[in-house]
């Protein structure tokens, strides 16, 4: 495994992340990854029509990564659970592209933040 990236000092005196981090997904070597947070938000108004409550629900991260397949692993199905660092994420999608020269695979993975998925 390769050595975690350090931060880089700019010009600016500013540091900026590199890389991704200490988590490795096990099928793959990752050519990118992005990140987000879902979950629901829900306003309720009050009497003049006006946003007083928001209700925000159904919190969790959803990681869209693109890379090569590992060649001793099988590729994740769509209900999979794979392990990114110390979380588990459930296989919402997974697509793989055979080309002349390696097997590709996109991914998007998500955790919702109440729940911890378990393999079937």
């Amino acid at each position: 495994m390769a050595a975690t990236r350090a931060q880089v000092a700019t010009s600016a005196g500013k540091t900026v992340e590199l890389g991704f981090g200490s988590n490795t997904i096990s099928v793959m070597i990752r050519a990118n990854q992005s990140e987000a947070a879902s979950g629901n938000v829900e306003y309720v108004p009050d009497e003049n029509g006006d946003d007083c409550v928001a209700v925000v629900s159904n919190l969790g991260k959803r990681y869209t990564a693109e890379g090569a397949l590992l060649a001793e692993q099988t590729a994740p199905e769509k209900g999979d659970v794979l392990t990114l660092g110390t979380t588990k994420f459930i296989v919402e999608e997974s697509t793989i592209t055979r080309t002349a020269t390696v097997c590709r695979i996109s991914m998007t993975l998500y955790a919702n933040t109440a729940n911890a998925w378990t393999s079937a």
